[in-house]
Parts: structure tokens; C-alpha cells; sequence
């Protein structure tokens, strides 16, 4: 510890005490060999030519937190801090455990009858409503656009969980299947169903999905999804089976 009078080292001028307010905070107990990071303070004494430490940084440098002091410190309390988070959840009960595969969920259920009512007044072609299998689920009602021309659609849930949408639209074959969705498609193969003609159009891209396309005369019928073959041509056969609803 140094005392009034002896030199500041490096510096070359006395130690000064802080015995006026200019020195306030500096102290005898505190040694002029105190550093922060290896640097000492050293401020000018206006009048005596001297110099003193100010040490308050210093202080609170060796004061902080052991938590701040390395990585090895902090990896260690986020540890106890997951812990701790971990059993407040688990006495609670709020969360829970079940191996296995999820549950499947009931599909939501629109009110497609109204839907495609409505449509039908205001369309220039027939527009039908299919009755579908028993355990199938009307989950979506919505109108898109095919060939720059409404068209409205309606989406199933089938009863092994597959999903088909149906698209009734009044564009030709060729129209329709170009303005689908934008995706490319090139005509695979076709096949009759009930006296109809039913093709399938493809892509060489894998997420891009297959489109049967059915000349009704009265309209075009559009079917995709991810569903059994046996699936979509239930619905193609409920589609043929139905009546076009009554327009203005």
C-alpha cells in the first residue's frame, strides 16, 4: 500500500490522498497498485501536480458475479436452470409423456350443400353436388380460379384418411388442365368409367400431383389429391350419379 507523498509509479509525481471533493471515493485502504485489466488510473491533481487513483471501476471488477467470469460458469447454470424448469413443469402436471404415434384428429366439417348452391347461380356451367361414400368428411369449400375463370372447389377427407378435391369448372380439357395450378402436366393415360372417358394428366416433377380430368358436356370435372384409385373414382362415379343443381 503506498502512502501520501511517495511517487506514483510510472508516473513520477507524489501520491495524493482524496482529502478535498476531487478525491472523493479514493481511500488509504485501497493500495495504488490497484488495476483493472492490467491499466491503472492515474488522473492529474488540478493544483498539486500530482496524480491519484480512481479505483470505483476497479471495485465493481472484482465484485461481479462468479456467473460472468467464464463459459465453464455459465454452461454449469443454464444446466441447473433447465433442471429446475424441468421439475416445476413435471410436479405441475402440465406436461405429459405417451409414446406411440399420434391420435388422429376428428377433420373439421363445412357446410358444403349451401356452398356449392350458391355457386351454381353463378356459374355458366353445370355445376353438381356428388353424394359421397359413408365415413367421408366435406372438410373445405372454397372458389378458385381455373384458366382465369372461377371454378368452384370442394375438399374430402375419405374414410382411410386420404384427401381428394374436387374442381367443377366450364374451360375445355385442355384449358383446365393448363390452368389448374400452374404446374406443368403431360396426358398419361385414360380409362372409362360408367361410359365416361377418364384421363390422367402427370408431372415429371415428384411434388406435383397426378389430375383426372372427365368430359361431363356440361362441364369439366378436375380431381387430385393423395388417395387410393379406388377412392377417386367413387367420387368420379358420384359426381356422374349427380344432377345439375338448379341456375338462374
Amino acid at each position: 500500500m503506498g502512502n501520501a507523498g511517495d511517487l506514483i509509479p510510472g508516473v513520477g509525481t507524489p501520491l495524493l490522498w482524496g482529502t478535498d471533493p476531487t478525491h472523493a471515493g479514493l481511500t488509504r485502504d485501497l493500495p495504488y497498485s490497484c488495476t483493472f485489466s492490467g491499466v491503472c488510473l492515474v488522473l492529474p491533481h488540478p493544483k498539486e501536480g500530482g496524480g491519484y487513483f480512481s479505483c470505483h471501476t476497479m471495485r465493481v471488477a472484482d465484485n461481479r458475479p462468479r456467473i460472468f467470469q467464464g463459459s465453464r460458469d455459465i454452461v454449469l447454470s443454464l444446466i441447473v436452470t433447465g433442471i429446475v424448469m424441468v421439475g416445476a413443469v413435471g410436479f405441475t402436471g402440465m406436461c405429459t409423456y405417451n409414446p406411440g404415434a399420434p391420435e388422429q384428429g376428428q377433420a373439421p366439417e363445412v357446410d358444403a350443400s349451401t356452398f356449392i348452391s350458391m355457386e351454381a347461380r353463378g356459374m355458366d356451367f353445370a355445376v353438381r353436388e356428388p353424394v359421397t361414400p359413408q365415413g367421408w368428411v366435406t372438410n373445405s369449400a372454397r372458389r378458385a380460379v381455373v384458366d382465369d375463370t372461377p371454378a368452384p372447389v370442394i375438399g374430402y377427407v375419405t374414410a382411410d384418411t386420404g384427401f381428394i378435391q374436387l374442381t367443377q369448372t366450364g374451360e375445355t380439357v385442355q384449358d383446365a388442365v393448363e390452368g389448374y395450378d400452374g404446374s406443368w402436366r403431360d396426358f398419361s393415360e385414360s380409362y372409362d368409367l360408367q361410359g365416361r372417358t377418364v384421363e390422367i394428366y402427370t408431372s415429371r416433377q415428384s411434388d406435383v400431383r397426378d389430375l383426372r380430368v372427365m368430359d361431363l358436356n356440361d362441364a369439366r370435372i378436375l380431381v387430385s389429391g393423395a388417395a387410393t384409385d379406388e377412392e377417386f373414382n367413387e367420387l368420379l362415379s358420384a359426381v356422374i350419379d349427380a344432377e345439375p343443381l338448379a341456375s338462374p
